[in-house]
């Protein structure tokens, strides 16, 4: 995967990655050791406060720093397994555009995140586990069962409303896109399975095949339309033409977006003071009238966010590929059954 990422890249884009452990509400930064703050920002994106991000020039470069960073995932010797891992693994990777005309026009980063689930523990497995270890153990399957029902109430089908449960857990709320009914931008999730042929551990490979027929039989992700009215959407040339008209010719666009790839999200991120700031700089305008004008792009930027919370409330119906799909699979599961049972 990682050859043909790099393969893929563009002369002007970077890959930058960061690593992350997840145990219960816990994370942490696999290279640094440092706590990892998971929340949501001001603007519904996914912030890592703490975490650690790291360019890797080369395929080769990327692939020592992610050796180096899984050598510091926590394992242990269990009866199941012999390097069991104690905690969740996840690795995201944003490739970065450097080009400022195109971060201009909008061009955004584009981020995928690999994450190596630890396994689920049931009693017997934990027969021989330490303090510490039963301790693991119930945090691992406490997010776990938190992933399960954002997948099950994901894939849902009946309802008019369902709410998904991802800000439960570090480890759902990263993966928050994959949960929601709709999004901004495209988003794709792949799910594999590890199944085992002993029969010992059938159930194990059920459960887990389970969890890969909900999120088939789950809605699609629809994607939003861009909301033209949204300044985090805007291009720089969009920007200041708004800045423009909404002063009357007062305000200096090149104070408030003096870098050529300043667009409409770097505006949007300019706190109330600095705002004022870069807009009285030449001294065409007073602080209250730059107050205002602050006022007015925050009052579009909730506006835009009100109508995208609605439209994304909209998408969150039943689906019938969903039920027609789960009605297939149980009739392939009964029919495997009763063939296994006529040769038993």
């Amino acid at each position: 995967m990682v050859n043909d990422l790099y393969a893929s890249l563009g002369p002007t884009q970077e890959l930058h990655a960061t690593f992350l452990e997840v145990l219960g509400a816990n994370t942490r930064d696999l290279l640094t050791g440092a706590p990892v703050k998971v929340g949501e920002t001001k603007f519904s994106t996914i912030a890592l406060n703490g975490a650690s991000e790291h360019h890797c020039a080369t395929a080769a470069a990327f692939m020592q720093t992610s050796e180096r960073a899984l050598s510091y995932r926590r394992t242990v010797a269990t009866l199941k397994n012999d390097t069991s891992s104690r905690s969740h693994a996840i690795t995201k990777i944003t490739v970065r555009e450097t080009d400022p005309t195109k971060c201009a026009a909008g061009v955004t980063d584009g981020v995928m995140y690999l994450v190596d689930l630890a396994g689920s523990e049931r009693a017997a497995d934990r027969a021989a586990h330490g303090a510490e270890q039963l301790a693991e153990a119930k945090q691992i399957n406490t997010s776990l069962m938190t992933l399960k029902d954002c997948i099950k109430n994901r894939a849902a089908s009946g309802s008019a409303h369902r709410h998904v449960p991802y800000r439960q857990s570090p480890l759902t709320l990263i993966l928050r896109d994959v949960f929601e009914f709709a999004t901004t931008r495209p988003v794709r999730c792949v799910m594999c399975c590890c199944v085992s042929p002993l029969a010992a551990d059938a159930s194990h490979s059920i459960n887990s095949l389970r969890y890969a027929q909900s999120m088939m039989t789950a809605p699609r992700t629809m994607t939003l339309t861009k909301d033209k009215h949204d300044p985090q959407g805007w291009s720089h040339e969009r920007a200041c033409s708004w800045l423009n008209v909404v002063s009357k010719g007062t305000l200096s666009a090149a104070d408030l977006l003096p870098n050529p790839g300043d667009n409409g999200l770097t505006l949007s991120k300019l706190s109330e003071a600095e705002f004022i700031e870069r807009a009285t700089a030449s001294g065409a305008i007073g602080m209250k009238k730059a107050k205002d004008y602050h006022t007015k792009l925050w009052t579009m930027v909730a506006d835009a966010r009100t109508r995208q919370r609605k439209a994304k409330m909209g998408a969150r119906r039943p689906t019938e590929r969903a039920e027609e799909f789960d009605k297939y699979f149980q009739q392939q599961m009964a029919n495997h059954v009763a063939e296994q049972e006529q040769k038993l």
